[in-house]
């Protein structure tokens, strides 16, 4: 009997210590991505965004893993209380600091289309959304009905339905790449608190 326990326990230990690399680094202070995202500004005003000099971050939104871990923040840029573009900050040591930056609207300001596209799929109005970002360009939206019973995943840039199966796929492509990119991207923090 006690040999059985110790095994379960020794399967379940070496299971953990298997997987364990998958799992993403701690995440990151707010401050530390708010450093990263005007560090980006200030880059791309003097380079290729010229609109974008003495411009400000908004408040962080933060997008999430399937598993309910922040991903990533996307910071609005602002001047003269007009939004000029967004970048999207890495929300754990694991990755490069900005995973994308551009002009125009950013993902979220799409929710409501896709709140719509729930409502045209299941003829219910959503109660529950969750920000995804698993890496790329793309970004989506989770939302369920008031009883959870349903779920859809909609791309809040096609804002068409994805099937979640994809969205699992990409969150294991996204922490393997996690492992390949951290070689470099520690240097790249340290750049952010520590400007040349």
């Amino acid at each position: 009997m006690n040999r059985r326990i110790f095994g379960k326990i020794v399967i379940s230990l070496s299971t953990l210590i298997l997987f364990s690399g998958n799992v993403l680094n701690a995440q990151l202070s707010s401050s530390l991505t708010r450093q990263a995202a005007q560090r980006c500004i200030q880059d791309q005003a003097s380079f290729q965004y010229s609109s974008w000099l003495n411009a400000n971050i908004s408040e962080p939104v933060a997008y999430y893993d399937l598993d309910g871990q922040p991903s990533a923040y996307i910071y609005e840029v602002v001047k003269n209380n007009t939004i000029l573009g967004y970048i999207t900050v890495s929300a754990t040591s694991d990755f490069c600091p900005v995973f994308e930056y551009c002009n125009g609207s950013a993902p979220q300001k799409e929710i409501s289309k896709c709140e719509g596209e729930f409502k045209r799929l299941t003829g219910k109005s959503p109660a529950w959304s969750r920000l995804v970002y698993l890496g790329g360009l793309d970004y989506f939206v989770i939302l369920r009905d008031a009883n959870n019973a349903t779920e859809k995943v909609i791309s809040l840039t096609s804002k068409l339905e994805i099937p979640r199966r994809f969205l699992e796929l990409q969150q294991i492509k996204f922490r393997t790449r996690s492992d390949t990119d951290k070689l470099g991207c520690g240097n790249l923090w340290t750049n952010v608190t520590n400007p040349a």
